[in-house]
């Protein structure tokens, strides 16, 4: 009864701001993102959702780790190697 409650409650603040709804299960998907794209380490994040492993948090979020590589990379430019050569 309660997750019902919590899923009709989700779905309409989603529908009262514009979000396509998708499940309350999106919306622990989003912490995890969002924990994540903020630094938060990986075995804290796992900790936390409660999953049964590094690994299986890893694995979920892995689309979101490489990109920030990418991000941390395109952080160089050409003149930042010039002042280190």
């Amino acid at each position: 009864m309660l997750v019902r409650v919590i899923e009709q409650t989700f779905s309409r603040i989603c529908e009262e701001n514009g979000i396509k709804y998708r499940g309350a299960h999106a919306l622990r998907h989003t912490f995890g993102s969002i924990l994540v794209r903020k630094g938060v380490d990986i075995k804290v994040i796992s900790e936390i959702l409660g999953h049964s492993t590094v690994q299986f948090t890893y694995d979920k979020y892995i689309h979101i780790i490489k990109e920030m590589k990418a991000q941390a990379i395109n952080l160089i430019h050409i003149s930042d190697v010039k002042k280190y050569m």
